[in-house]
């Protein structure tokens, strides 16, 4: 546990993407500085918009003064829309690129992507999508997938349990057995929250390894949500002392989750 562990987050974008969770322009600029003087290492600003076709933005001229904005690119089994998608994310100059794949789909559609990110000389993470259902149905391939990513150039890859299925135990196992394989890659964990264990999930990772954590202000997300940084990282802090964190940092972290619920839970007043 003597590695650095960073975190990212994604409260701007997937966190707060269901109805009733909007916050105006000002709101996210503010929250955005106030996860950038709480140290996130990543604030995911933007993201690749489907519907639209287009990349899309939560927040713009951030300027951060600890943290690396990152843009999320979902990559797919069509690898000449993934080609298209990787140019448009290039041009829109985001210092890293967080690349979202399927882990059930084949390395063959997407490893020039992950390249091409690499090429153009920004930070790339890949999360490999529903790995933790994909590896216990084909390790062999999941595995394979690990180390496509890795030998595409990808500065760490994440094991994501998107259903969030996994108990801590199972994660814990499952990441065990990653660092075993990939001792000198940068592993991160994610997942949904429907069991009510992303947090423990996190934490028991960390302990097998992982040096990246995925999450949000709250766990705010999709359904259950996914883990609360907050947490994870207060509870990191009171296991391994102060090298990553201090109690000022995670004060701060604190105030920007207490500010986030009074822009959204707040009573109307007429």
């Amino acid at each position: 546990m003597s590695a650095t562990v960073r975190f990212y987050d994604a409260t701007l974008t997937r966190g707060l993407g269901q109805p009733g969770r909007a916050l105006s322009s000002a709101q996210r600029q503010a929250l955005a500085r106030e996860l950038d003087a709480g140290r996130v290492d990543y604030i995911e600003v933007a993201w690749w918009d489907a519907s639209a076709d287009r990349v899309a933005w939560t927040v713009t001229d951030l300027r951060p003064r600890h943290a690396r904005p990152a843009m999320q690119v979902p990559l797919g089994p069509d690898a000449a829309a993934n080609a298209r998608r990787m140019q448009a994310a290039r041009e829109a100059d985001v210092p890293v690129l967080t690349l979202h794949i399927p882990a059930a789909v084949a390395p063959s559609a997407w490893r020039a992507a992950v390249e091409q990110a690499r090429a153009a000389q920004v930070e790339v993470l890949v999360v490999l999508e529903d790995f933790y259902r994909f590896q216990q149905q084909h390790p062999a391939a999941a595995w394979e997938r690990v180390q496509a990513a890795l030998q595409a150039g990808a500065h760490a890859v994440t094991l994501d349990d998107a259903r969030g299925e996994a108990l801590p135990w199972e994660m814990a196992l499952l990441m065990h057995a990653a660092v075993r394989r990939f001792p000198a890659a940068v592993l991160g964990v994610s997942g949904g929250n429907a069991n009510a264990c992303a947090d423990d999930n996190a934490l028991v990772a960390v302990r097998q390894g992982a040096r990246l954590v995925h999450g949000t202000l709250h766990g705010l997300g999709r359904g259950q949500g996914y883990a609360d940084l907050g947490y994870v990282r207060a509870t990191l802090f009171r296991e391994r002392g102060p090298a990553r964190d201090d109690e000022q940092t995670l004060r701060v972290l604190w105030e920007a989750g207490q500010t986030l619920d009074h822009w959204l839970y707040a009573p109307t007043r007429a």
